[in-house]
């Protein structure tokens, strides 16, 4: 449920990633933001996709794993300026390992 939720917020882009070694029911993916630009002709909207979060938006993109353990849900999201998915893969494996 919190993994189809996540992935719900508009303006965002989603790319499933391979899960880290924490369990059957995790989730890993990338949201990236998509920009929409103003048609200049008649032949519709464009659409321009900032998946490296280059352009100066007030938004980012950002890395989520979400797995469960015994009674514990853990959702970790990496975001900001450096965010990727090689650092938040550890992360969410040493949790896993940590749960009780």
């Amino acid at each position: 449920m919190v993994y189809s939720n996540d992935k719900l917020e508009q303006g965002y882009g989603y790319m499933d990633l391979v899960s880290p070694d924490t369990g059957i029911d995790t989730h890993a993916f990338h949201a990236f933001v998509i920009l929409t630009a103003t048609p200049t002709s008649t032949q519709g909207p464009s659409l321009l996709v900032n998946s490296d979060n280059t352009t100066n938006t007030s938004r980012e993109g950002f890395f989520e794993v979400i797995f469960a353990k015994n009674n514990v849900l853990e959702v970790l999201r990496l975001s900001g300026q450096g965010a990727n998915y090689t650092t938040l893969q550890p992360i969410a494996e040493t949790a896993y390992t940590n749960i009780r």
